[in-house]
């Protein structure tokens, strides 16, 4: 995303939404996490800035959007309240639903439960307090026999005992994506699913709300163009702008929700229960992950669980004058083809539109934001590196699981697709990540997955790298034609030198699924590679 010196749609909010405040470090000899800091921009002119960050984790608003006249901005507001909406024609539509918490066995489509696992293996239930806020700007109702969602808002709870750095208190938000036309068959159609845990503290604010349109929560809202016209678009909660710590907010309730800091030994679980299957793969920043699928009379109950892991995060400003040829070449045979339109390129983002034409890189301020997964995000910060020595800025928790995008399944191996269920899930706490599932070596007989992080934390400790890899049995057998799944595994991880790095693996398989594990291995450019073999 390119951020210019000024803003036409303030959709920075929505995409950094879960970015913290900044705390200082004293220097020390092991590892150290700064869940509440803060993206220190915006760039000056002339300067370039970069910022490597898993922003694919964050919320989105919730949304049910007739889409019959297309458009980015639009004369009247264009989201539905329902399928039975009758300003909506719903013969073109496409919807982001946050799901709301599951009141009794009967409800499908929404969260069936949270909680810790400590040490011992004991769950700890969460406790459901409120949706925050109360009632989404967008909110509206699904439809079961389209296997539409409702859409509202993510839920706070409570652990009892599990206390984060802030108290007991968690995020959970789960949301489902998809488009759809009501002539069409199947009516919908699902394309991503994605649901985080974040730790919380809870902030009585005192929003000025004396204009309610100044009040409006993330969302589809009116607002005044350049023409002064009044218009409808997507923006993040207005009175929120220079709040990058928030992780959710309620403007008519007076509250906001911050990210802190997760409770060492502790896992966390979220259950949800759906009348269809997210499908294909999936991607997750957990340690140890474990998934459970259970279909019973067409509605499914998926559980997740895992221990957080720590990401790290790389920021770095230069002058565009100081960059070297390379990385200048890829800026500009990238980014800069978008000038003054609303595009996504190759190299990096660009997600908003922008002030200025000019050739004269001199002379404006910009701010990347790759993304987390794909050869361009591991090339881009590759190339960034040595200017921040190798060194991340901020190590913060995560604990998150989602679908692969379009962008991250173009190309996937046939083995690993299936539009009914889910094959697989790959996890790991590097900063920047291959797309997809690991890319198989048919020749060689090897799954290979790439990963890119700084060397070092911000105390100049070493980050230590981890990756799980669970993948149902057929999609060994479909990708070496084994003749049945029982198989063993050799596991290595490859440094940018070639050289076998140390690392620490496990491997395990059961009448569904086989688990990878490799873990404790260093930065900054690996490859993990995994050889299955019969036994």
């Amino acid at each position: 995303m390119a951020i210019g010196k000024k803003q036409f749609i303030t959709l920075l909010v929505i995409v950094l939404s879960s970015v913290t405040t900044i705390t200082s470090q004293a220097a020390d000899l092991g590892p150290t996490t700064q869940d509440n800091w803060n993206y220190p921009g915006p760039a000056s002119i002339g300067e370039r800035e970069v910022l490597f960050y898993d922003q694919d984790s964050g919320s989105r608003p919730t949304y049910f959007l007739d889409t019959t006249t297309p458009g980015n901005i639009y004369e009247s507001d264009p989201t539905c309240k329902s399928t039975n909406d009758s300003k909506c024609s719903l013969e073109s539509f496409m919807f982001n639903a946050i799901l709301p918490f599951c009141n009794n066995e009967a409800d499908v489509n929404c969260i069936s439960g949270m909680g810790a696992i400590d040490s011992n293996g004991n769950r700890i239930p969460g406790n459901f307090v409120q949706n925050l806020p109360k009632v989404a700007q967008n909110q509206f109702q699904g439809n079961p026999e389209w296997k539409l969602p409702s859409g509202g808002s993510g839920e706070l709870f409570t652990i009892p005992g599990v206390n984060n750095s802030a108290g007991n208190s968690y995020f959970v938000s789960a949301s489902v994506r998809g488009k759809g036309g009501k002539s069409l068959k199947p009516i919908v159609t699902h394309t991503s699913f994605d649901i985080s845990i974040t730790p919380v503290s809870i902030r009585k604010e005192n929003y000025d709300c004396s204009n309610p349109d100044n009040c409006t929560n993330g969302g589809f809202s009116k607002f005044t163009d350049p023409n002064g016209k009044q218009v409808w678009g997507i923006f993040g909660a207005k009175w929120a702008n220079d709040d990058k710590t928030s992780v959710e907010y309620s403007g008519s309730e007076g509250l906001s929700l911050h990210r802190t800091g997760f409770p060492t030994g502790y896992g966390f679980y979220a259950n949800v229960r759906l009348n269809f299957s997210p499908s294909g793969w999936m991607h997750g920043r957990l340690l140890d992950p474990n998934l459970s699928i259970d279909l019973n009379k067409g509605i499914y109950n998926l559980k997740f669980e895992g221990t957080p892991v720590r990401v790290p995060i790389a920021f770095a400003t230069a002058k565009w004058s100081s960059l070297s040829p390379t990385l200048k070449k890829s800026y500009q045979d990238g980014s800069w083809k978008c000038k003054v339109k609303n595009c996504i390129t190759e190299f990096s983002r660009v997600g908003v539109f922008l002030d200025y034409a000019g050739d004269d890189l001199n002379n404006v301020q910009i701010t990347e934001t790759p993304y987390p997964s794909g050869i361009d995000g591991i090339d881009e910060l590759n190339q960034w590196l040595p200017l921040i020595k190798n060194t991340a800025s901020a190590v913060l928790t995560n604990w998150s699981v989602r679908t692969l995008s379009t962008r991250e399944s173009t190309g996937m191996n046939k083995c690993f697709q299936d539009k009914d269920r889910i094959m697989g899930l790959v996890t790991t706490n590097s900063t920047e990540y291959s797309a997809g599932p690991p890319e198989f070596d048919k020749k060689n007989g090897v799954l290979n997955y790439k990963v890119a992080s700084p060397h070092f934390e911000p105390n100049r400790y070493p980050f230590k790298g981890t990756y799980n890899l669970l993948m149902r049995n057929e999609v060994a057998k479909c990708l070496y034609g084994f003749k049945n799944a029982a198989v063993r595994a050799d596991i290595s991880v490859i440094n940018e030198k070639g050289q076998t790095s140390v690392a620490t693996t496990t491997f395990s398989q059961d009448q569904n699924w086989i688990s990878l594990k490799a873990a404790n291995f260093e930065f900054s450019s690996p490859t993990v590679k995994v050889k299955l073999k019969q036994k």
